[in-house]
């Protein structure tokens, strides 16, 4: 999830990366993807094949940081990848992990991040 101190984080909507900018957060992340430019929508196989092979990773290294219940986060966990569910409005309580604010960000990915160096040991 970490590459030289920034974070490769799949934001699936070119709005939420112009919110990232407006509170100083896009600094820390290295990749934005949006449907248009990839040509496929969220969440088919082929969205996700092309960011796996775009950046060489593996699914299990990106998370996908998304405001749709079904499209991001459940689609994102179908394809292997991480999903955090941007929630500002608390539709979604039982959903997780989960932010209300994108100032969240940091503690939600230093959680996972603790996890997977657990599991990984």
């Amino acid at each position: 999830m970490q590459t030289n101190g920034r974070l490769r984080i799949l934001l699936p909507d070119g709005n939420l990366n112009k919110a990232l900018s407006l509170v100083s957060i896009r600094k820390y992340i290295t990749d934005v993807f949006c449907y248009n430019e990839i040509g496929h929508e969220k969440p088919t196989r082929n969205f996700y094949n092309f960011i796996f092979n775009k950046l060489s990773l593996a699914p299990y290294e990106i998370v996908l940081i998304g405001d749709d219940l079904e499209k991001d986060f459940r689609g994102a966990l179908q394809n292997g990848v991480c999903g955090i569910l941007f929630d500002p409005d608390d539709k979604y309580a039982g959903a997780g992990p989960r932010i209300n604010d994108l100032l969240e960000i940091h503690k939600v990915i230093d959680d996972l991040a603790h996890r997977v160096m657990n599991i990984e040991r």
